[in-house]
């Protein structure tokens, strides 16, 4: 059931809300297969990029917000993402880089919610499998003087 709670838990962590997800993963590598950890992060990663995408593309068709869109950094922001979108997606889901202006950007530039959910997901769960080898190796390290 851990592995259920590391699911539901990973939906928000991986979402716009403020949560550390890193811990979380590493952690489930030391009871679980890196590879079970990565494919079941991967899942919860795909509801929560499809959730962020439909909230934040709706959230910049209000009037209240559409300025944001018009703003000076936003607009070199959408130029420089429009050069490689899907790749800048991936980099930023793969490597520790902040991933939320992301959230922001796509939904901005209009780039389409299947290109973003790829990009997302499978920079994610190579992620997600070297922070579970770290717990596995973690785990190992530790295992004479800690019980696990």
């Amino acid at each position: 059931w851990r592995l259920s709670a590391y699911f539901w838990y990973s939906i928000p962590a991986n979402s716009f809300l403020w949560i550390p997800h890193e811990p979380a993963v590493v952690y489930a590598g030391t009871i679980y297969s890196p590879l079970l950890v990565a494919l079941v992060g991967g899942f919860s990663t795909l509801l929560a990029a499809i959730i962020d995408h439909a909230v934040f593309t709706r959230a910049f068709r209000l009037e209240s917000i559409k300025p944001i869109a018009q703003t000076r950094i936003m607009k070199i922001s959408v130029r420089l993402f429009n050069w490689q979108p899907w790749w800048t997606i991936w980099m930023f889901a793969f490597t520790p880089i902040p991933f939320y202006p992301i959230r922001v950007v796509a939904p901005v530039a209009k780039y389409p919610m299947q290109g973003y959910v790829s990009a997302v997901v499978l920079g994610r769960i190579p992620r997600y499998y070297l922070l579970a080898l770290g717990g596995v190796w973690a785990k190992q390290l530790t295992q004479s003087f800690l019980t696990w």
